[in-house]
């Protein structure tokens, strides 16, 4: 393990205990649904998990609305799958039941949970919960534990409409085993604008492709 995925893990397993409280202040603001915190634990109260899921993960309205089309055109595809989607603000929950509302044969597959914290115990309860054949990331949503843990599962993951600053770039680049721990871990990596490409190529040691930015098209 790297030095940087160490403390990486070590920092957000300390952090555990404060974030309920961190969490009923941002309810407080508006910023999360009150009555729906525990999914940020990954206490979801589900009794029963679809076969062949997948999940996806974007923050916030950009993403989410890419990530709902993938799932619809996959769905088509293969309508033994199931969806669930996460994501971090409450306008993007709001954009999803809106979406699944105007179309019913992909709401009829399709669950949407708040994004649950990423430390270890809530990523691997969040694992053990959901059990997803494939997970798929949009544009920066990288979180190393949630990550680290599918990959541990032999889960698939892809990461897609990639985008990152040059600071970003930077950034990862001055933890460079940490870096490539977390970003060789994508079974498929797919960039927004060639910056991404070449940068997420160094950072991971792969191939990665530039089809265009899905956010656009």
């Amino acid at each position: 393990m790297s030095l940087g995925k160490s403390l990486y893990r070590t920092a957000t397993r300390a952090a555990e205990p404060f974030l309920g409280i961190w969490l009923r202040q941002r309810a407080k603001a508006g910023k999360e649904q009150a009555n729906r915190l525990n999914e940020r634990f990954a206490r979801a109260g589900v009794d029963i998990t679809p076969a062949r899921l997948v999940w996806m993960h974007g923050a916030s309205i950009g993403e989410t609305r890419i990530l709902l089309e993938v799932a619809r055109e996959l769905c088509a595809r293969d309508p033994s799958l199931h969806v669930l989607m996460t994501s971090q603000t409450v306008t993007s929950a709001e954009l999803i039941e809106r979406f699944l509302d105007t179309h019913p044969d992909l709401k009829a597959v399709t669950r949407h949970q708040f994004a649950p914290a990423d430390t270890p115990a809530i990523a691997e309860r969040f694992m053990d919960q959901w059990q997803p054949c494939l997970c798929v990331f949009a544009e920066g949503e990288i979180w190393p534990n949630l990550i680290g843990e599918a990959s541990n599962r032999s889960i698939p993951l892809a990461l897609i409409n990639a985008r990152m600053t040059q600071k970003s770039l930077k950034g990862w680049a001055r933890w460079p085993g940490f870096s490539r721990d977390v970003f060789s871990h994508f079974d498929l990596l797919l960039a927004a604008d060639r910056q991404t490409a070449e940068g997420l190529s160094r950072l991971s040691g792969k191939s990665v492709a530039s089809p265009g930015n899905l956010k656009s098209a």
